[in-house]
């Protein structure tokens, strides 16, 4: 499952377009992992050191978005506490159950 399976899609002038999609809050878990990011780290490669690939680096954003305010860059300023999710299927699944209906 990936971030635009609950997404609409538009097919507007022959451009494949998706309706936004809205970050669930991913809960807490007493086994996430905490880091602190050195010079240049970056979402995506985290998300590979601990998922094993690259494209769920959006959930360690929306883990995070109580105390890091994502700029749509994806370098870390070094000495920022991230909270890792542990189980990022169960995280990706939020998206679904968050965004069905709207």
């Amino acid at each position: 499952m990936n971030r635009y399976d609950s997404a609409d899609e538009i097919i507007d002038s022959n451009k494949r377009v998706y309706t936004t999609i809205i970050p669930p809050d991913i809960p807490k878990d007493s086994d996430d992992i905490y880091i602190i990011t050195g010079d240049g780290d970056r979402f995506d490669l985290i998300a590979a050191d601990y998922y094993g690939n690259s494209i769920d680096w959006d959930l360690i954003v929306a883990a995070n978005s109580d105390t890091y305010s994502f700029n749509g860059s994806l370098m870390i300023p070094a000495g920022t506490q991230l909270r890792i999710p542990i189980d990022p299927i169960a995280s990706r699944n939020l998206y679904g159950t968050y965004n069905e209906g709207r």
